[in-house]
């Protein structure tokens, strides 16, 4: 497929996921931001990276799970990520043979394993991954203290030696390091310092992605002037410093849309255009299955922190039909169409 029907796709896709169905009001000017920064379509930029840096059986991180205010003493997450996550990891699967390495919360890895094996992805311990030779997936903590982070973050990467490392719905850390809720509470203190693991990949040249939708969430760094102006409590929060809900994570590629979920299935799409693989492209009853899992293990639909078939508000019948579309786009392609 060439170039020019390569981003055809990538622009008709962008497009796709950041309609405002969810009447926020920002994120259109998110995505400008990041499309001016990147200077191409987001979702296809991202899968063409993965696809130059991953091959069959390599490892890559995928980070996922957000804690819900103010259930934070509770551990309880919302389902905007992980659903996304599953999703994906089945499409890395399929497209380029990649092994994954989920890393969250403490508390949110049973809820992320049980998401993850809803999408089709077999879960092995962490230590097995290398030896198979599968592509399959473990799924892990982190720490939530930053020295430890610090070190946790270098021995996974000499371990696994991972190509790439996608976050997804991830909270990222403010400049003066505090991690917000989207309502500028401050959650520092249950939260798993995986920004020290984008920091050290970026360091070792490993390739990073940042999927988000709200501003706060890991890769919106590279949109930190715009998420201040444009986001509620963007510029200011209600801990004691007063900076503002703003990620300041830096990444190789930050992917927006209005679910952090649906910047997932657009990187899958363009993954499947690219490998000439539809089926990496997940279905309506993979969608279903996936959402159930989550919702089953306690993921909760985060606006209304209840466990119903909704992401960020947006009932599920809408995800299954941004598939639908994502489907169409890609197929419509690879069709030779005759007037």
């Amino acid at each position: 497929m060439g170039e020019d029907f390569l981003d055809i796709i990538g622009e008709t896709i962008d497009r796709l996921l950041t309609l405002d169905i969810a009447g926020r009001g920002v994120i259109g000017k998110l995505y400008e931001a990041a499309r001016t920064l990147h200077q191409s379509p987001l979702c296809l930029l991202a899968a063409k990276k993965l696809a130059e840096a991953v091959k069959p059986n390599d490892i890559m991180f995928i980070a996922t799970g957000m804690i819900i205010y103010p259930f934070q003493h509770l551990g309880m997450g919302e389902n905007d990520g992980p659903v996304g996550g599953a999703a994906l990891a089945r499409a890395l699967r399929i497209a380029l043979g990649a092994k994954t390495i989920f890393v969250t919360d403490k508390v949110l890895v049973d809820m992320v394993s049980k998401t993850v094996n809803g999408g089709e992805c077999a879960i092995v311990p962490v230590k097995a991954l290398p030896e198979i030779d599968l592509p399959l997936s473990s799924v892990i903590d982190f720490p939530t203290e930053e020295g430890e982070a610090e070190k946790k973050s270098k021995q996974l990467i000499k371990d696994f030696k991972p190509k790439a490392i996608v976050a997804i719905e991830r909270r990222g850390v403010s400049k003066n390091g505090v991690y917000h809720a989207w309502n500028g509470v401050d959650m520092a203190p249950y939260e798993a310092r995986i920004g020290r693991l984008f920091e050290e990949c970026r360091k070792q040249g490993i390739l990073t992605i940042g999927i988000g939708d709200g501003g706060n969430e890991i890769g919106m760094g590279n949109i930190y002037d715009t998420v201040r102006e444009v986001v509620p409590y963007g510029d200011h929060c209600k801990c004691p410093t007063n900076c503002g809900i703003a990620d300041s994570t830096l990444v190789d590629v930050a992917v927006v849309a209005t679910v952090s979920n649906w910047g997932a299935y657009g990187i899958e799409a363009c993954l499947a255009a690219i490998t000439g693989k539809s089926e990496a492209l997940h279905t309506e009853e993979e969608e279903l299955r996936i959402i159930r899992e989550c919702i089953d293990a306690g993921g909760l639909d985060g606006p209304a922190k209840v466990p119903r078939p909704f992401l960020d508000a947006i009932p599920a019948k809408i995800d299954v039909a941004i598939l639908d579309f994502l489907g169409e786009i890609i197929r419509g392609r690879f069709k030779e169409i005759k007037y």
